[in-house]
């Protein structure tokens, strides 16, 4: 979940079928490509203008719009009780445009299947790219910052008890 500074994420979900990566207001939701995921590394970027593509070439990619209310956003697992990364400084509060990537999943599936305790190695990746939409031009810095959440999380425990109801 990507997540505005300071801000309760929005309480309702994306609607069905709004894909793997979809926005409501101030919140940002992405789903693994595999069950089996543990970790995801997540990389956000803010860019001035729309950015040449920066995902692997057989990754999964896709657009959405979003809105902030404050022009700060982290990453947390869905679970967690607030950021787990640095904040992003956007720019301004406003609309942007977000492309997507996600990729790792295969290997994730892989690496399950051929030792399910192998806890290591079961990390998906994702890169988002923010500019400005062509609606509101904002004056967006070119800050990057990258972040991955923590492997020895406290939610680990609780993800691997509830895989295995």
């Amino acid at each position: 979940m990507i997540e505005v500074r300071g801000t309760e994420p929005s309480p309702h979900l994306p609607p069905a079928g709004s894909g793997w990566a979809a926005a409501t207001s101030n919140t940002i939701i992405l789903q693994s490509a595999s069950e089996w995921t543990i970790r995801a590394a997540v990389r956000l970027e803010a860019w001035p203008a729309e950015p040449a593509r920066g995902g692997p070439p057989d990754s999964d990619t896709s657009t959405i719009d979003a809105s902030f209310d404050h022009p700060e956003i982290g990453a947390r697992g869905f679970s967690a009780p607030g950021s787990e990364t640095d904040f992003l400084h956007l720019g301004n509060p406003g609309h942007y445009q977000l492309r997507v990537y996600r990729w790792g999943g295969d290997q994730v599936d892989t690496t399950f299947y051929a030792n399910p305790h192998d806890t290591i190695h079961r990390t998906e990746n994702f890169l988002l790219q923010f500019w400005p939409s062509t609606t509101a031009r904002n004056d967006v810095g070119s800050t990057v910052e990258t972040a991955t959440i923590p492997g020895d999380d406290v939610h680990a425990a609780i993800r691997d008890w509830a895989r295995g109801l």
